[in-house]
């Protein structure tokens, strides 16, 4: 699951490769409209943000971010702390955080390492329940 901010097409053909399931959300940069319109002519799955999805009979809201980052951790904190999903999903912020909460909240990071100099990815193991940050 990518959580936004995607706007290199190079990008999408690389996450093309995958095996596995892809999905994309909407962030906030303008050029994510052609890097989505490339992303679904690949067979990807683009979701506007917030987007609910059921993986693994896992109940996860995913969201890029609302506002300024304080205000996206803050929303997030809030949704986590409901229980009303088994894990929250979010970006925007581009700052790694796993954190355990009535459902597990997990920002990845960004994997380009472009804003934060820290090149990173969340890893996700949905019958522990459980995040690591990786360092790329």
């Amino acid at each position: 699951i990518h959580l936004g901010d995607l706007i290199s097409p190079f990008s999408l053909r690389e996450l093309a490769k995958w095996q596995g399931r892809v999905d994309l959300l909407w962030g906030n940069n303008e050029g994510e409209a052609l890097v989505a319109k490339l992303g679904v002519e690949l067979g990807l799955k683009v979701h506007t943000s917030p987007t609910e999805l059921t993986i693994s009979n896992r109940e996860i809201l995913a969201f890029h971010g609302f506002g300024s980052a304080s205000l996206t951790e803050k929303v997030a904190r809030m949704i986590a702390d409901s229980g009303e999903y088994d894990l929250v999903l979010f970006g925007h912020t581009h700052s790694p955080i796993v954190e355990r909460r009535k459902s597990l909240l997990v920002n990845p990071g960004e994997a380009c390492g472009k804003l934060t100099k820290r090149r990173t990815i969340a890893l996700v193991d949905l019958d522990r329940m459980e995040a690591e940050i990786v360092e790329l």
